[in-house]
């Protein structure tokens, strides 16, 4: 595997009905220093009951309570359901991966401090962008959800390089230079590996 590339655990909420033993991800989840993606859907997994999503959710955002760890969250058609969980576990730590929903909503989450994933889907949507102005910088991270993403939305390829099309909507929608948005998302993306222990704050001051 390359060394650019981190793992990490969590159960997506599309799985979470095959969870029998919850205890059985104790072992996994101990050894996953970020933990996702986890979370809720209302949207697309309609099939999973919302009670067995929100037990296995509960289970996991638990661990990341107590050990105060990072996690990748999925609110899809969910989102005021994730929102009200998490406030009965205030050390985890959320990034909440392509949020879809209300500025009221974001507004609450972003004064408590939650990271937020902007991706392919700001070059096609107004409503995605409109979330962004209201996100503050240095809450903001990047990413591309690939393989899927970029074709379910309408475009023609696929590829990780994709990102840097997000870094320049980003930067655009920001009204920030290109330079200044890698930067500020470099930041933010470094100031959770290193909490996270991936990296050395010491070695991450000297290689910035």
């Amino acid at each position: 595997m390359s060394d650019l590339v981190i793992p990490t655990f969590g159960i997506h909420p599309m799985k979470a009905a095959e969870l029998q033993h919850l205890e059985s991800l104790d072992t996994f989840l101990n050894q996953s220093p970020l933990i996702g993606e986890i979370g809720l859907d209302q949207r697309w997994f309609t099939d999973v009951p919302l009670g067995k999503q929100i037990e296995v959710f509960e289970y996991i955002v638990d661990h990341c309570n107590k050990s105060e760890k990072y996690c990748v969250i999925h609110t899809s058609g969910a989102e005021k359901n994730v929102y009200d969980v998490l406030l009965h576990f205030p050390k985890a730590k959320p990034i909440i991966h392509w949020f879809d929903g209300s500025p009221s909503l974001l507004k609450k989450m972003t004064d408590r401090g939650w990271f937020f994933t902007y991706g392919l889907e700001l070059h096609y949507s107004e409503h995605i962008r409109n979330l962004l102005t209201r996100t503050p910088i240095e809450l903001v991270l990047s990413e591309t959800d690939n393989p899927g993403s970029e074709t379910w939305l309408g475009g023609t390829e696929e590829s990780p390089l994709l990102i840097s099309r997000v870094i320049t909507d980003i930067a655009s929608v920001k009204k920030i230079d290109i330079t200044q948005a890698k930067e500020r998302i470099l930041e933010n993306s470094l100031k959770i590996l290193s909490e996270s222990g991936y990296i050395d704050q010491a070695a991450e001051r000297v290689n910035c």
